[in-house]
C-alpha cells in the first residue's frame, strides 16, 4: 500500500488467516488495505466469506486463490533418468527456491539442513 501511494504502482495481496481471523480491535486497516489493492485472493472459500463478511463493499475484487500447485498438470517421470551418466554432463550447481516468510513454523530449518546433508553426501 506504501509502495503504491508513492510510486503509483498497483498491487494485489492474499490474505492468509492468520492476517485477519484474529479479533484485531477493528477492521479499519483490513478495508484500508483491501480497497487499496487491485484485487485480493483468500486461499479458502471460508477465508474468502469471512473477508468478504469484514469488507462488504470490496465483496466483487476478493477471490478464492488456493496455495498449491495442481499436480495433474504435471505428470511424474522418473527424474533420475534425466540425470547424464557422466559426471562430466551432470550440473555444477543445483538451486532451491523456497518462498515464505522466515519464521519456524514454515520449516526452513528442514531445508537448510537438508542442503547441508546433501552437501556432505557429494551431491
Amino acid at each position: 500500500m506504501f509502495v503504491k501511494a508513492i510510486s503509483g504502482i498497483p498491487f494485489s495481496m492474499t490474505a492468509h488467516g492468520q492476517d485477519f481471523m484474529s479479533d484485531l480491535g477493528n477492521d479499519e486497516l483490513l478495508r484500508e488495505l483491501c480497497a487499496s489493492a487491485e484485487f485480493v485472493g483468500a486461499e479458502t472459500d471460508y477465508s474468502r466469506d469471512l473477508l468478504a463478511a469484514r469488507c462488504p463493499e470490496l465483496r466483487e475484487k476478493i477471490f478464492r486463490v488456493y496455495n498449491g500447485t495442481e499436480l495433474s498438470r504435471f505428470p511424474r517421470r522418473d527424474v533420475l533418468s534425466a540425470v547424464p551418466e557422466r559426471a562430466e554432463a551432470r550440473p555444477s550447481k543445483i538451486r532451491f527456491l523456497s518462498v515464505g516468510r522466515l519464521v519456524a513454523f514454515k520449516g526452513f530449518h528442514f531445508l537448510i539442513d537438508a542442503c547441508a546433508e546433501l552437501q556432505k553426501r557429494g551431491l
